[in-house]
């Protein structure tokens, strides 16, 4: 039986090494998706990203979009930053700085963003402007397709592989009966979800198919973000057919929001809105161990993200919910009446906020992202205890009105594993130098792509690109030879060899008995050995 299996590993790694099809990816003149035809001036390489999402190789030059920009509707942005928009006007915080005109010529490491817009007429609120969106990604050479795709957002680019995802760290639990429909899960997470604006305009300003949040839920609002987000992150603790690929797509929506984050953007705490923008990140960085993501929670405090903002410790240590609103305290001070911003903090810091955004549209929906957090042991690289305490007393009735989750799913995980959380040690928020992170071969704004990951064969990822042009938290882009101080650093120009190597020695090596390939989706295969 050992020579069997080795003798499949053998032949596995010579087809890996033979399989060389992504690497000479079909040459095309146009790509449409979701909507959304982008048409080139001549044939260049192109392949999809582990999340279904174009890549070409370039620099390209795109001389036409479909639906085409008409000013205010359909509009295109490159690499869009934090706090502005320039799809539609009839949404918020819109901007004409970042929209683009066609023809174009798109440097490698640069992300096209491009929309269609819903008819005239529309009532935008809750729903959005746009129909849906597209990310178009343009790299230095043909990439495998576990590859995942860059953040759409600034100029920040890793390049991050589905082969770095330590399977290990998540457990794999028997599905209580008020477990949610794994296949739409899929469907929320299936596609990009623009979401730069740093503001409670994206209310009215988001694609909707792209927001998809269930039958029936607002698409842009925070809430129903934040339950989505919630129902997926203990959704990937199960053992279902459903769990790698929703996983796949989480760790994706966690590398895109990290990229807001580094262009400027944040999800400050604001009533309702922008809640679950903060689990996919530590999401992502737990299980890629990724040297920038593991360092969110430390490199960007709690006015960046919602829960966070709306949770503080007060006197004595206690936990309570509320911003801190400075002179805006109104709302609280005439007993929770009139005018004001109506989730302000006691500003003796001794009780809880008012009721309205604290039980309507916050405390509840937190609940199932708090808990996965804690499932997989990455409590240190969320780095704001006060969250954590916040929602172990609204699920013990401490808080007034308290004591229910989102859903009957999350409650039910909650009661199950709330006291007995899977074993595992706590994860710091530093990588590994030899078996993760990503290294820094890029360079400019448009500079040399990183490649992709070598990690299935122990190294790390093919690094970043670019710098933060806000000023933000990022810092200037490193040089070609910096390893981001991880020691992990693989060179662009043996990258796609790299990762052939790194896929037949992981093959080679294999201590399970099967080679493990999931399906197609949309093209592109989701999948690991």
């Amino acid at each position: 039986m050992r020579e069997m299996k080795r003798a499949v590993a053998l032949s596995a790694a010579i087809s890996l090494l033979g399989f060389a099809t992504w690497a000479r990816a079909e040459p095309v003149t146009s790509i449409t998706q979701y909507g959304v035809t982008w048409t080139f001036d001549k044939a260049y390489e192109s392949g999809k990203f582990a999340s279904g999402d174009h890549w070409v190789v370039g620099p390209v030059t795109v001389v036409s979009v479909s639906p085409a920009p008409t000013g205010t509707r359909h509009g295109s942005a490159l690499n869009p930053v934090g706090g502005r928009q320039g799809y539609d006007s009839r949404g918020g915080a819109y901007d004409t700085t970042d929209a683009v005109t066609f023809p174009k010529t798109l440097a490698v490491d640069s992300s096209l963003v491009s929309s269609v817009s819903k008819p005239e007429g529309i009532d935008p609120k809750n729903l959005g402007p746009l129909k849906s969106q597209a990310v178009l990604t343009v790299v230095g050479a043909a990439l495998p397709p576990t590859a995942f795709r860059p953040s759409y957002s600034g100029t920040f680019k890793q390049h991050l592989d589905t082969q770095q995802i330590d399977w290990s760290r998540l457990p794999k639990l028997p599905a209580p009966s008020s477990k949610p429909n794994g296949a739409e899960l899929l469907k929320m997470a299936d596609r990009p979800r623009m979401d730069h604006l740093s503001s409670w305009e994206i209310q009215h300003s988001c694609a909707e198919d792209n927001w998809f949040n269930g039958a029936g839920a607002h698409a842009c609002y925070g809430r129903e973000v934040s339950a989505y987000v919630s129902e997926a992150a203990l959704y990937v603790m199960l053992d279902t057919p459903e769990r790698e690929a929703l996983t796949i797509s989480m760790i994706q929506h966690g590398i895109d929001n990290y990229g807001v984050l580094k262009a400027g953007g944040n999800w400050a705490a604001n009533g309702g809105h922008h809640s679950g923008r903060k689990w996919p990140i530590v999401f992502a960085a737990r299980m890629l161990g990724d040297c920038d993501l593991l360092k969110v929670g430390l490199d960007y405090d709690d006015s960046h993200f919602g829960e966070d903002g709306q949770t503080y410790a007060a006197t004595g240590g206690k936990a309570l919910f509320g911003v801190a609103c400075g002179a805006n305290q109104t709302y609280f001070q005439n007993g929770c009446s009139g005018s004001g911003a109506k989730d302000c903090r006691d500003p003796a810091k001794l009780v809880d906020g008012c009721a309205d955004y604290r039980n309507c549209c916050t405390s509840a929906y937190w609940v199932g992202q708090m808990l996965s957090t804690l499932m997989v042991h990455a409590k240190k690289l969320w780095a704001h205890d006060p969250y954590f305490d916040y929602v172990d007393r609204w699920m013990t009735g401490d808080v007034v009105g308290g004591g229910s989750a989102s859903s009957a799913f999350v409650g039910d995980m909650w009661k199950t594993y709330r006291s007995a959380l899977p074993t595992g040690a706590d994860a710091e928020p530093t990588c590994n130098p030899a078996t993760g992170g990503t290294g820094g071969s890029g360079g400019s704004d448009a500079g040399a792509s990183g490649g992709a990951a070598g990690a299935a064969a122990g190294g790390g990822s093919g690094g970043t690109s670019g710098g933060d042009p806000t000023g933000g938290s990022a810092s200037a882009a490193p040089a070609s030879d910096d390893d981001g101080g991880c020691s992990c650093r693989t060179s662009p120009a043996r990258s796609s060899l790299g990762s052939l190597l790194g896929l037949a020695l992981l093959a080679l090596g294999l201590s399970r008995s099967r080679l493990r390939v999931l399906g197609p989706r949309d093209g592109g295969w989701r999948g690991r050995l």
